[in-house]
């Protein structure tokens, strides 16, 4: 029979880690004064099968850093002053310690092994703990967890705030839920008990400081994501318990060299630490951080799993076997040093996102059996310059090229029925975009691409030199991105055939001034977001602005809606970081003002709401981080939002100390009375009272002669009249006088 194991403080001196130490299962004691002025040590961990019986007197004394333990279930003796002068704040035990030691469960103890104010848990608590319920300090850097063990609340319950460097898990737990460990970024050691059965999506999500994991021969499923993001770790095996799907289970765990599989296992196989199904037809996971250069996929391979190549650093080139007719979502993801590939012929479909952000790559042949190419399949792949369709291609999804930014031109075959929204948003180079004349749904003018009938204007290449455009008076939509960053234009003309401006339809472009005809009923979201424009006149045939129409328009100082417009709402965002706009008139149709509608408009000062408002919805945030100080409105706007008018310390959305002005309707108008025309005898006898009154003003002067000339003016003037026609008498005999 072999004696029992003793940890010493001998045993502790010759660690190289003093601050994490973990107690092998085998030993059934921890001696006398084993870590007795131990001021590095930070954690303590048992097994999960530990023998442990006692712990000796001052064991722990002077350990002042450590703050938390758990004490095995197998202790049966604790030592006198066992924490004594230690940094003991939390502690776990099973019931029978406690109760032997007359510690108070799941409360403050003024007396622990001779540490006072320690917090005392249950260590067989029944269900789990979440972090809240065991941290009293931050301090704390392992975990004891029992129960089964899951997520509690939208963030993870060991995240980056509480710097959980350990944890161990009891053996009653049977599974680690999803996004358990998600995020916990300082976590480098977990014990999992053979007695879990399943690890769930995202458990180890972003846990960088993890380095290796024992996954126990009890695990069948391990989840979707599961050590996604774990960088730190740089090999992992499979156990031959494992029978689900290990798809995307490894993807993102940067430092991986090695993915090995138990030889029993019946799932799954590795072949020089790249993991397959068993029948190696189904190629899993190339590690990330393997360090060839070079690859040739088995003979035997059929399918290229979902992100079998993500993130691969070092692979420059990988020969495909002509029997592969299968590549799945993200195959090459992130391949940073892929330069060139070859499909084989048999192959359908390039699927989502399979070349995205492939930097260095700069030749693809695609074969002739290839039909579809998906969503963001070349998004990103900057080094592209050109690629040639096949003629059976039938749709080219979503954002398929988006940011090729060498890609200089693209033909589209008569084949293709689809292409996706953005397709080619970001391919900066681009000059023209070419179409089959065979084609029947697809056309191209002057390198412009457009639907077959002109009526909806699909893409203008944003490399493309011209300084203006005219779109054609048959196009009725301007589709979402139609022009987004083509920095040469700075005129477009749009003819008031377009009724639709789609979304992000001008985002980024350079023009300055653009007119929108009355035509336009609809504008989309992030239409003009990020454009040069210094004014904007909006017609009154809008109805609808999306969210975020003019986000980021920062040269942008004039916002104008024309008189009876009909728009009904102000979307969120719509103004967002507009930071020169200085004033706006909010039209009368309007309902709704949406979140942050004005954000950080900072040159925002006065904003004038119309006589007539149907306004009643003002959401939060509307004025954040804004300059308004004023706000013009009319009586049932103020009425409405309980302001107070001439007041300066309105809150509107969470905007304080706004100056509310009422604004009044203007006066009626009231048109001049028409002047009566006069005929000829009132002219006659307003000539001779006028003479008259001069007459006396003169005489009092002693000015005859003056009376003299106004006598004759008079004949004049009467004269004048006769001539015209109308019937006057012929001589004034009686010169007037002055009585």
């Amino acid at each position: 029979m072999s004696s029992p194991l003793i940890f010493t403080s001998g045993d502790y001196d010759d660690l190289l880690d003093k601050v994490n130490v973990t107690i092998p299962d085998n030993y059934t004691s921890i001696g006398d004064n084993a870590f007795s002025g131990a001021t590095s040590l930070s954690s303590i961990t048992f097994g999960v099968n530990s023998l442990l019986n006692s712990i000796g007197q001052y064991a722990f004394n002077g350990a002042t850093s450590l703050t938390f333990i758990t004490i095995p279930a197998s202790v049966t003796s604790i030592g006198f002053r066992v924490f004594y002068g230690s940094g003991l704040e939390n502690i776990f035990a099973p019931p029978t310690v406690i109760s032997a030691q007359n510690w108070t469960i799941n409360s403050s103890n003024a007396d622990v092994g001779g540490a006072n104010n320690v917090f005392v848990y249950n260590s067989e608590y029944t269900t789990a703990w979440t972090i809240t319920d065991i941290l009293s300090v931050n301090s704390v850097n392992s975990v004891n967890i029992v129960g089964t063990f899951n997520k509690y609340d939208s963030n993870s319950n060991f995240g980056p705030e509480y710097n959980i460097l350990s944890v161990y898990i009891g053996t009653n737990v049977t599974s680690i839920g999803d996004n358990a460990f998600q995020y916990a970024i300082g976590l480098n050691n977990v014990t999992i008990p053979n007695t879990v059965t399943s690890i769930g999506d995202d458990a180890l999500n972003g846990a960088e400081g993890l380095t290796i994991i024992n996954i126990p021969n009890s695990v069948t499923t391990i989840g979707d994501r599961a050590f996604y993001g774990a960088t730190s770790l740089t090999s992992i095996t499979i156990p031959a318990s494992v029978t689900s799907s290990v798809t995307g289970a490894f993807s993102g765990a940067a430092s991986l060299t090695l993915v090995d599989v138990d030889v029993d296992n019946t799932e799954y196989a590795s072949l020089d630490g790249v993991l397959f199904d068993k029948q190696q037809l189904l190629l899993i996971k190339y590690p990330e951080d393997k360090s060839d250069t070079s690859y040739t996929i088995p003979n035997t391979v059929t399918s290229i799993g979902d992100d079998a190549f993500s993130g691969v650093k070092f692979l420059t080139s990988i020969d495909i076997p002509d029997g592969v007719s299968i590549i799945g979502d993200g195959a090459f993801r992130s391949a940073g040093s892929l330069t060139s590939i070859t499909i084989p012929d048999g192959v359908a479909a390039i699927g989502v996102g399979v070349f995205a952000n492939t930097p260095n790559l700069t030749t693809v042949t695609i074969p002739n059996s290839v039909t579809s190419i998906g969503d963001d399949a070349f998004s990103y792949a900057i080094s592209l310059t050109s690629i040639t369709i096949p003629d059976l291609v039938a749709s080219i999804g979503d954002r398929a090229f988006q940011n090729t930014s060498s890609l200089i031109s693209i033909n589209i075959p008569s084949s293709v029925t689809s292409i996706g929204v953005g397709a080619f948003t970001g391919a900066e180079s681009l000059t023209s975009v070419d179409v089959d004349g065979d084609n029947t749904e697809y056309t191209s003018v002057d390198g412009v691409l457009f639907d077959k009938q002109l009526l909806l204007l699909i893409k203008y290449p944003e490399g493309k030199p011209d300084t203006s455009y005219t779109i054609p008076n048959t196009v009725t939509s301007i589709g979402s991105r139609a022009f987004y960053g083509a920095t040469s234009l700075t005129s477009i003309t749009i003819p008031n055939s377009v009724i639709t401006i789609g979304d992000n339809a001008f985002q980024n472009t350079s023009f300055t001034s653009i007119t929108i005809p009355n035509s336009v009923i609809t504008i989309g979201e992030d239409a003009f977001r990020g454009v040069a424009l210094t004014s904007i006149n909006i017609p009154n045939s809008v109805t609808s602005i999306g969210e975020g129409a003019f986000y980021q328009a920062e040269n942008l100082t004039t916002v104008t809606f024309e008189k009876n417009s009909q728009l009904t709402a102000l979307a969120d965002v719509t103004f967002y970081y507009a930071t020169s706009l200085t004033s706006i008139t909010i039209p009368r149709s309007v309902t709704s003002l949406g979140e942050y509608l004005f954000y950080n408009t900072e040159s925002l000062t006065t904003v004038t709401i119309e006589i007539g408002s149907l306004l009643t919805d003002i959401d939060s945030y509307i004025f954040s981080n804004s300059g308004v100080t004023t706000v013009y409105a009319p009586q049932n706007v103020i009425s409405g939002q309980e302001w107070t008018i001439d007041g300066s310390d309105n809150t509107i959305g969470d905007k304080g100390d706004i100056l509310v002005k009422l604004l009044l309707p203007p006066p009626p108008f009231v048109p001049p009375q028409p002047i009566p025309r006069m005929d000829a005898g009132m002219r006659i006898r307003m000539l001779r009272m006028n003479a008259t009154n001069l007459g006396k003003v003169n005489k009092s002067r002693g000015n005859e002669e003056t009376g003299t000339v106004i006598h004759n003016n008079i004949n004049s003037r009467l004269q004048m009249v006769r001539n015209r026609g109308n019937t006057v008498p012929k001589k004034v005999t009686n010169r007037p006088t002055c009585n």
